[in-house]
Order: C-alpha cells, then sequence, then structure tokens
C-alpha cells in the first residue's frame, strides 16, 4: 500500500511567533507552527524552528526564546512579515506594538494570545528542523478573551500558504483559493503552488505573484502602478496576468 501523506494533514497545530535575541543584539523572529508543552515539572515547552532561519542560529547560540500564540486578529501582514521575510532583509519587528519578556527577548503585542519566555535545556536534530526544548522563565497572558489561531483558520479562512521552510510543509499541498486582499506585508517569499480556478460570476481578473504563488482577483484590467503583493510585499512588476 502507498503512503498518502495527505494523513499528515489531519495533525493540528497552532501559529506562533518565534523570536530571539542573537549574539550582536538584533531581535530576529519567524513564524512557526509546531510549539507545545511538553511538562508541567518543570514547566517545558518545545519548538521546532528550520536551520535555516536567522532565529534558529540565535536561540542555538544564545539558548533562550520566546513564544508568542497568535490570535485569530492577526492579519496576513503581520503574518507574512515575520513568515515570508528573512531577518537579514529587514528588521520585522520595526513599526510594532512591542514589549520584551524578563530576559530581555521581544515579543509583538499586536493580535497576541500570550508569550512564554524559555531557556534551552536540550535540542535534538530533526532533519530539516532543531527541536529546541526549553524551561519556561516567564509566561505573561497579553489578551485573556483571545481566540488562539490554528493552522487550519490561518489556510481556510486566511487562505494562507505552507513556505517550503515550515515543519508542517507538504509537497502536493494544494494553493488556497482565490479571494480579496488583505492587509499589506513587506515580504520575501517561497514560490507556491498554482493558483485556484477564477471565479464563475462578474467580471474578474486574477493576477499571479511570481514570488509567492498569491492570486489577486479584482475587477481591474491592470493592477495599480504602487501595487503590493498582499501576501510578501512583491511589487507589481512581480505578477502575471492569468485572465
Amino acid at each position: 500500500m502507498g503512503m498518502d501523506t495527505k494523513a499528515l494533514r489531519t495533525f493540528q497545530y497552532g501559529l506562533y511567533l518565534l523570536s530571539a535575541v542573537d549574539e550582536g543584539g538584533r531581535e530576529v523572529g519567524c513564524v512557526v507552527n509546531t510549539g507545545m508543552q511538553l511538562t508541567s515539572r518543570p514547566y517545558r515547552v518545545m519548538v521546532a524552528v528550520n536551520h535555516d532561519n536567522v532565529t534558529y542560529a540565535a536561540i542555538k547560540r544564545t539558548r533562550r526564546f520566546a513564544l508568542t500564540t497568535l490570535s485569530r486578529e492577526a492579519d496576513m501582514g503581520l503574518i507574512g512579515g515575520f513568515g515570508f521575510r528573512h531577518s537579514d532583509a529587514a528588521d520585522k519587528f520595526a513599526g510594532l506594538d512591542v514589549d520584551h519578556t524578563a530576559a530581555g527577548l521581544p515579543y509583538v503585542r499586536t493580535a497576541a494570545a500570550a508569550v512564554v519566555e524559555c531557556a534551552v535545556v536540550t535540542a535534538l536534530d530533526a532533519g530539516s528542523h532543531e527541536v529546541f526544548v526549553g524551561e519556561v522563565t516567564d509566561a505573561r497572558v497579553i489578551d485573556p478573551k483571545a481566540e488562539p489561531l490554528t493552522y487550519a483558520y490561518y489556510h481556510d479562512v486566511l487562505r494562507g500558504t505552507t513556505p517550503p521552510a515550515a515543519s508542517a510543509f507538504i509537497a502536493d499541498e494544494p494553493a488556497p483559493a482565490a479571494g480579496p486582499a488583505p492587509a499589506v506585508p513587506e515580504a520575501v517569499a517561497e514560490p507556491a503552488p498554482a493558483p485556484a480556478a477564477p471565479a464563475e460570476s462578474g467580471a474578474k481578473h486574477h493576477f499571479k505573484c511570481n514570488l509567492c504563488g498569491y492570486v489577486y482577483e479584482t475587477a481591474d484590467d491592470e493592477l495599480p502602478d504602487d501595487f503590493r503583493c498582499p501576501m510578501c510585499g512583491a511589487a507589481k512588476s512581480m505578477f502575471s496576468k492569468l485572465d
């Protein structure tokens, strides 16, 4: 019997901002979907992060990280800014409502439910990712009424894509359906699968971002000159018209 990788899509995940401070004092961060509490005596949390991420290198050297649970109030500007940009290319925290944990690690208060700060006690090389287990040294509830953002909500409602660097990436994952543009981030994305079919009714045109694969639907025949990709921030010149 052949292996059906769709079985992996039945696992449930949250969506988190993982942050750290590198040896030079630079604040870095990225989006991850694999984070969870492991034990209660003592309180320990695990997170998996890709070896290619700047955040990974910072945690590896400093042995500290902060994990922020995003809420459903998070938009694609926030998620795309941390999930599709590289920390060497831009300050991901610029212009956001940022606070710091007891050890001085940055976290974003906007659209956040809670944050935990951890000191790494062990690490496991898991292939493309490294699993860090950290003992909780600080924990704060940011919004007690917030509903945590799940990966399913990110895909089904926000129409988000899974970048190849994500631990839950599946090679044959379908692209999200085309829809209205969410808030605009600044980002550089990985290539994404082909877009969904156009809408059946109305005079609609679809433009595909050649960087991240996002499909923008509009009644206009052309994109505005100052248009930016809602997912990755690419300029108009990076879009191809589909119909």
